[in-house]
């Protein structure tokens, strides 16, 4: 899973390029998010759910503060 996981990366940071609504920016920076956490990526990840558990969305913030407490579980 791991290996996926890493493999996928680089399409979820290509796929926030350019102009996007935010509900999209942050949906996808969500799974941008897991994907780092199931990587190993243990710090990106923490950053990344940090800022979207300010999201205005609350099922935005349910899956980033969800995504925090895996992360915090983790060793990097």
């Amino acid at each position: 899973a791991r290996g996926r996981a890493a493999d996928s990366v680089p399409f979820y940071q290509q796929a926030l390029k350019g102009d996007l609504h935010e509900q999209d920016r942050e949906d996808r920076s969500c799974c941008l998010a897991e994907a780092l956490r199931q990587a190993g990526r243990v710090l990106e990840a923490k950053e990344l759910f940090e800022k979207l558990v300010k999201s205005g969305r609350p099922e935005i913030r349910v899956r980033a503060q969800a995504g925090l407490v895996m992360t915090n579980a983790q060793k990097e």
